[in-house]
């Protein structure tokens, strides 16, 4: 029997996550969840042996890392600071760094058989539109240089403890749980409520992929032998305009969408599609 640790577990990753880990045999699941949280998953509390709550995991005293880990066979680090609006070039970000290596260092020494951890595709040069594991890194957030500097530091310090060591880097991740300040979730409340929805010229392209096929890549390759950086995405190229018109074809309310009535971020990039390597 596998023994899992899950960190992050009320988040939009980790709530999907889970309910796909609830299906798996022959594993043990502890999950770790803020306190004001703790009875988030109280239907699945048969499925849950422990539940550790913290105020804030990346200011855990070291202790905490070592009590959580101990005795445990895969660790899904899925918790980070990702506040909408907020996140990108929040200090939180350094926090949230810092408490990864210590938790780190707390899975190595109750010697741990694998750590997934996740990352962004915005960790890439995202010049070249179309982002491979061997695109080059240039993070353009403090968000997505934590994220980078966190990969390079984990490959490195599980590597030479021969850990197994997985990082996910996430595309344009959208469904059930996400944030209303997202896209599409903006997109099917707006046009539920009938509100014009004010957009740009819309001929960005995009991955975007539903949550539920990310968390059955995740779990998939982390189940795998598979190690080192990996791409969760679709691989399909789609525009703005593609997917504004789809969602609003559903409703019925295609005069709803304003294309052009926003102005175009400089620092968007033109085109951002992860490759399946």
């Amino acid at each position: 029997m596998k023994k899992i640790l899950v960190t992050g577990a009320t988040g939009f990753v980790g709530v999907n996550f889970l309910n796909k880990l609830f299906k798996k045999k022959n594993i043990q699941i502890n999950i770790v969840v803020k306190k004001n949280k703790k009875n988030f998953f109280i239907k699945n509390k048969k499925k849950i042996n422990k539940i550790y709550t913290t105020k804030d995991f990346f200011n855990e005293n070291y202790s905490f890392y070592k009590k959580i880990t101990n005795d445990i066979d895969f660790v899904f680090h899925l918790a980070w600071f990702a506040k909408p609006g907020k996140y990108l070039d929040s200090k939180k970000n350094f926090d949230c760094l810092k408490g990864t290596l210590n938790f780190a260092e707390a899975c190595e020494e109750n010697k741990i058989k694998k750590f997934v951890g996740i990352g962004t595709c915005f960790e890439y040069d995202t010049k070249d539109g179309y982002l491979s594991v061997k695109t080059a890194l240039k993070p353009s957030s403090i968000y997505a240089a934590s994220k980078a500097a966190t990969y390079f530091l984990l490959s490195n310090f599980f590597f030479k403890n021969k850990i197994s060591f997985l990082w996910c880097r996430l595309f344009y991740v959208y469904g059930n749980g996400e944030s209303n300040k997202k896209l599409i979730s903006t997109l099917h409340n707006s046009l539920q409520n009938n509100r014009i929805v004010k957009l740009t010229n819309g001929n960005h392209i995009r991955d975007f992929i539903n949550i539920k096929d990310a968390v059955v890549d995740i779990m998939n390759y982390s189940f795998s032998k598979k190690t080192g950086s990996i791409n969760i995405c679709s691989g399909k190229p789609t525009s703005i305009r593609e997917i504004a018109t789809k969602i609003a074809n559903i409703y019925k309310k295609k005069h709803l969408l304003k294309f052009g009535y926003k102005k175009k971020n400089l620092y968007d990039p033109p085109c951002i599609v992860g490759t399946k390597d």
